[in-house]
């Protein structure tokens, strides 16, 4: 099952002033944040340069952050979920429905089912995550909820836009093996709604998962 982690940092960081705990935060993790595209600033059209310390601080202070146990699910294979999971330290794998290893996501990646509204809205899983999420080690998380995260987008434009870009590309690799997962049910229904059979095989996985 999925679990909710533990707060380890908390008490230490929320003690001190606004400015030293960003201070704190940002140089316990300086390797996490230094490499994340998720938080570099724009140069040029299209080029990024050095950490854009305005969005990190704001970041910082909407987090919240966890620490889990090794092979802890972060999220399970159609869990509707509306946070963003920046990782801090350690490793998650992305394995997708077939049980193959899509991703292996390290300091400075992130995960959001986040991709807007487009023109075509079933291009959207509505929240729900296309693969699972596991940690490999001991893995401390930064998680920011939706309504934070709306926060966010309002002040820093770019920054939505460079969050939902990445999501994009992230969520294509996972529904690859949603399709590999599909085909087999789109075989003997022909005639079925692309987009519901796929999120009926989500619902099913996520159901026997937790068995």
């Amino acid at each position: 099952m999925t679990t909710q982690g533990y707060d380890e940092y908390s008490q230490i960081f929320n003690i001190l002033p606004t400015q030293l705990m960003y201070d704190a935060i940002r140089e316990r993790y300086r390797e996490a944040f230094d490499s994340a595209i998720l938080f570099k600033s724009a140069k040029n059209e299209g080029e990024l340069q050095s950490v854009d310390y305005a969005t990190l601080n704001s970041f910082i202070e909407m987090v919240q952050i966890r620490t889990y146990m090794p092979h802890d699910f972060l999220l399970k294979a159609g869990t509707h979920d509306e946070n963003l999971y920046f990782i801090l330290d350690g490793e998650v794998t992305m394995i997708g429905l077939n049980n193959v290893i899509i991703a292996i996501m390290s300091a400075g990646s992130h995960f959001s089912t986040d991709l807007g509204t487009g023109e075509n809205s079933k291009e959207n899983y509505f929240g729900k995550a296309v693969a699972h999420l596991v940690c490999q080690s001991i893995t401390t998380i930064a998680y920011i909820n939706k309504e934070s995260l709306i926060l966010m987008y309002e002040a820093f434009p770019f920054w939505k836009a460079l969050v939902r870009k990445l999501n994009t590309h992230t969520l294509s690799i996972g529904k690859v093996s949603v399709d590999r997962f599909i085909i087999p049910k789109l075989q003997e229904n022909p005639s079925g709604d692309r987009f519901e059979i796929e999120l009926k095989a989500l619902e099913d996985h996520i159901t026997h998962s937790n068995d």
